[in-house]
């Protein structure tokens, strides 16, 4: 017998034997007799560390090294990376080389003492421009904000001495931090609008950055105009006023249904910045009819001022629609289960 003959042979005897078998399975499988055991991916007991970037540079920048501040609970050790390279051990403060102008990604990620990885780093992209000209403010207090107290970073692309002024005072030296970045900070701050004017000066001239921003500790008041409450017509309406323009703001239904409370989110009808709002709530299967609803509104200005716990307006109406029989939804049996 040829070699290439005994070789067919033997791999139609192998393919005969997987066929039986096969046959087998699926004889026993029919019958609703045979039992699989599904065997579950592993899952490693403990979840990694995720690290968490407490310092970053601005996203905007002139300077053509960055430096970046991370924390992790439970890390015993961190990997870093930076744009195409690739991921080495590292620890904070991370340093950047010296990077040219184009977007760069830094990345981190946390890891345990047994090893465990973040699966996912935690990264920060930014920008460098170093023929940007001038002084960048790179941190300042948000245009509105209810906080004493207002701090300042800033850089430029040459060497200088920094000063600050707020609102035309008398200039005070900015803390320095390297030759080409400082920070500067005011406490104590009442309400009203300010402005800072930081200023670089070295052998060539000065430059100059301004930013300006509002203080505002007053909390908003809230007034209702108008309120219809229309059961009939399985609608409802409140007309409204807040003495702050408005930043951000809640409205929620509250009601029972087969004896579990249940809650809903409802737009309040107000832009942020405006003064005035309407609200307004119509019957949908998200809103059954035949029952009584508790509206609760709570209202934020721009600087972050919440109303009164007092002030909040809270009011109870109906909704009914003609068309459709009380009770509305059918409850399940049970304890509880009654409408």
């Amino acid at each position: 017998m040829s070699k290439s003959k005994a070789t067919r042979q033997s791999a139609n005897a192998i393919f005969a034997a997987h066929a039986a078998a096969l046959m087998s399975l699926a004889g026993v499988t029919s019958t609703g007799c045979a039992e699989v055991d599904v065997i579950e991916p592993t899952r490693p007991a403990v979840e990694p560390p995720t690290a968490v970037l407490k310092s970053t540079p601005a996203a905007l920048m002139r300077l053509k090294t960055a430096t970046f501040e991370f924390e992790a609970e439970g890390a015993a050790s961190f990997l870093c990376k930076l744009d195409a390279s690739a991921p080495e051990a590292c620890s904070s403060p991370f340093v950047t080389p010296v990077l040219a102008d184009g977007s760069h990604v830094f990345s981190v990620a946390a890891r345990d003492a047994e090893g465990n990885t973040q699966a996912i780093p935690t990264l920060f992209q930014w920008n460098i421009n170093s023929s940007l000209a001038g002084i960048i403010i790179d941190s300042m207090p948000a245009a509105f904000t209810n906080a004493a107290t207002a701090g300042f970073s800033f850089s430029s692309d040459e060497e200088m001495e920094f000063t600050c002024k707020l609102n035309g005072e008398a200039p005070i030296t900015a803390n320095a931090i390297t030759a080409q970045t400082a920070t500067c900070e005011f406490s104590g701050l009442q309400d009203g609008d300010y402005e800072v004017t930081v200023t670089g000066a070295n052998e060539i001239g000065n430059q100059n950055a301004s930013y300006e921003w509002t203080v505002d500790t007053v909390r908003p008041i809230f007034t209702k105009t108008a309120e219809i409450k229309n059961s009939m017509a399985g609608k409802y309406e409140l007309d409204y006023v807040v003495s702050e323009p408005a930043g951000a703001s809640t409205c929620t239904l509250a009601w029972t249904q087969c004896e579990t409370a249940q809650t809903l989110n409802v737009p309040c009808g107000i832009s942020a910045g405006n003064t005035s709002g309407k609200l307004t709530v119509n019957r949908s299967n998200a809103t059954p009819a035949c029952r009584s609803y508790t509206l609760s509104t709570s209202f934020t200005d721009r600087a972050g001022n919440s109303q009164l716990a007092g002030n909040k307006y809270s009011t109870t109406f109906n909704l009914t629609d003609p068309n459709l029989p009380c009770p509305f939804e059918a409850c399940p049996e049970g304890p509880g289960g009654e409408n």
